[in-house]
This record gives C-alpha cells, sequence and structure tokens, in this order.
C-alpha cells in the first residue's frame, strides 16, 4: 500500500498538468445488479437511492442521489480525492451509454439522470432496466487521473420522471352521421412500430358518406366505455361543432369535429401536442386502384388494407 501511495504522490508532483488515463484493471461484469466492485483498495457499490427500485418522480429535479458509495478505499494525501463520473445504457455491453458527473458519489443531479434515462430509453414513461457502471479519478487541484478501468454494476431499474402528457397505445376514429355516434364500426388509427411517446402521430384516412358528419377520437383504453355510452375522457375539439382544419384537442369536455361536406379526409392526430389537422381529399378515391378486367365483379373501393396515396 505505501508503494501505491508512493507512486501516486509522484505522478501528481510530476504530472499535475496531465490528464491521461492510468488503467490497470478491469471489474468483473455480470448482471443483475452486482455487490461491491474493487480495484486497488478502492471498494464500490451502488449508492443507497439505487438499492430499490428509483423512482426520479420521488425526487425534486434540484435533489441530488447517492450514486456511488465507497466502502473502502486506497490511502491518499490531505489534498486528493476521488470523484466519479456514471454511465448507464440499455444493454450489458454499453453499446451507448450517456454519461454524467457524480462527483464524490452523493451528488448525482436528479435532472441529469432523467436527462440521461431520455437519451437512452427515449420518452417512455415506464419503467426500464439500466445497466450501470462508473469510473473513478484521483484528483488533486486540476490533475484528474483515471483509477483502474470500469466499475460495472450490473443492471438497477429505474423509473423517470413523468411527461406531462399522457397517451394510449392507440386511437380510434368515432363518427356520428346523422342522431348518434356509431359505436359499433369505430376504426383504429395508423401508428408505426414506435413507441407512442416516441412517435406520437397517428394518421387515418377515411370517407364522410354524408354532409355534416361529427367525428372524435376514442382512445384504446377507453373502448368499452364509450361502447356502454360513457364519454369521459374521449379526445375531441375543444370547441363542439368546429369545423376549423386544424387545432387542439381536448379530453375535459370534448367537442365534436364536423366535416361539413361528405368527401374523403385525412386526420393527423399529434399527441404530444393534443394537435389535429384535417385534410379533405375530395369525392376521388385516395386509394391506389388499378383498372382493368380483373376488377370486374370486385367493389367499387379496395380493401382498407390497400396503401392511399396520401400517407
Amino acid at each position: 500500500m505505501k508503494k501505491l501511495i508512493y507512486i501516486l504522490s509522484l505522478l501528481f508532483i510530476g504530472f499535475t498538468s496531465c490528464n491521461e488515463d492510468f488503467n490497470e484493471g478491469i471489474s468483473p461484469q455480470s448482471n443483475p445488479q452486482e455487490g461491491a466492485q474493487s480495484f486497488e483498495g478502492l471498494t464500490l457499490k451502488l449508492g443507497s437511492n439505487f438499492n430499490n427500485a428509483l423512482s426520479l418522480a420521488n425526487f425534486a429535479v434540484t435533489d441530488t442521489l447517492k450514486a456511488i458509495e465507497a466502502t473502502a478505499s486506497p490511502e491518499l494525501n490531505a489534498k486528493s480525492k476521488i470523484e466519479y463520473t456514471l454511465e448507464i445504457s440499455k444493454t450489458a455491453d454499453f453499446a451507448k451509454v450517456a454519461e454524467m458527473d457524480a462527483g464524490t458519489g452523493s451528488q448525482l443531479k436528479v435532472a441529469d439522470l432523467n436527462t440521461a434515462f431520455r437519451t437512452i430509453f427515449g420518452n417512455s414513461p415506464a419503467q426500464k432496466d439500466v445497466y450501470v457502471r462508473c469510473k473513478a479519478y484521483i484528483v488533486e487541484g486540476t490533475s484528474r487521473i483515471q483509477y483502474g478501468d470500469y466499475f460495472n454494476f450490473g443492471s438497477t431499474k429505474v423509473t423517470p420522471i413523468p411527461l406531462d402528457v399522457t397517451i394510449d397505445e392507440a386511437y380510434s376514429l368515432v363518427k356520428n352521421a346523422g342522431s348518434s355516434w356509431d359505436v359499433a364500426n369505430m376504426t383504429v388509427f395508423n401508428h408505426s412500430s414506435e413507441n407512442v411517446y416516441d412517435d406520437p402521430i397517428f394518421t387515418l384516412t377515411f370517407q364522410t358518406t354524408a354532409n355534416n358528419t361529427m367525428i372524435k377520437f376514442v382512445p384504446k383504453s377507453l373502448l368499452s366505455q364509450v361502447q356502454n355510452n360513457v364519454w369521459t375522457g374521449v379526445v375531441g375539439a375543444k370547441t363542439d361543432g368546429t369545423t376549423d382544419l386544424t387545432g387542439d384537442l381536448t379530453t375535459s369536455n370534448s367537442g365534436s369535429i364536423v366535416i361539413a361536406t361528405a368527401q374523403w379526409v385525412k386526420v393527423t392526430l399529434n399527441m404530444m401536442t393534443s394537435k389535429y389537422t384535417v385534410e379533405l381529399l375530395g369525392q376521388i378515391s385516395p386509394y391506389l386502384w388499378t383498372p382493368g378486367a380483373h376488377q370486374v365483379g370486385r367493389q367499387r373501393h379496395p380493401p382498407s388494407c390497400i396503401q392511399p396515396i396520401w400517407t
């Protein structure tokens, strides 16, 4: 140990302006969360805030977390200290990482961890398995020397600070072309394979067959409720009966959007910004439909699975 301290002292004296890494070992890696990790007298484990599933909603964004705890430390001179950077990833190989400053171990900012979580996992509000590792540095003045290689802690569970908006996994169009809402024939909006918080855009191209057709949008979680004529939470316009082609969406006493003239229509919903857009496409079907003898006797319009020209 005295030899180690002597070597470190020489490094600080001779290379006070140097910032190169000091790499002499690799900590073992495994999953899930591992116990203490050691290198040359320094033994680390995840801090107490990571011992159980960590929900960032339980903290203020200005709070700091106990991220790393040293259960054993090498002897250092009075002017030296050990600081850490923390890295998180969604995979055990750390193919993509987000890095944060953890100070001396208990100065990891909640805001920084939440930002790092969003960088790795996107806007999903769901709890995720997060792989965690850190690098340790011996710091004296402006000198900063990495001590060992990565200390790997396996995985732990983290839930980010929730967004201000809740997005359902799917939405359906419901129409009222007369005196009642046709809840028996709702049509599901199209959506990509991405998480709805990373791609909040839903689109649907459809035909109205009567003037002044009213439309609203039903979250998947409320389908059975609406079929029982309970409309609380249904998405619609802020102004009932509006014919505006763009506007704000609401779930509080939502109103209908009116398609004044029977025609083909494309509706786009942005559920992150709570905005809608209506495109009036006219009387000609927007679907690709090849004429020819092979179509004789078939329906006038193609099945809904045919890709529309407007996307």
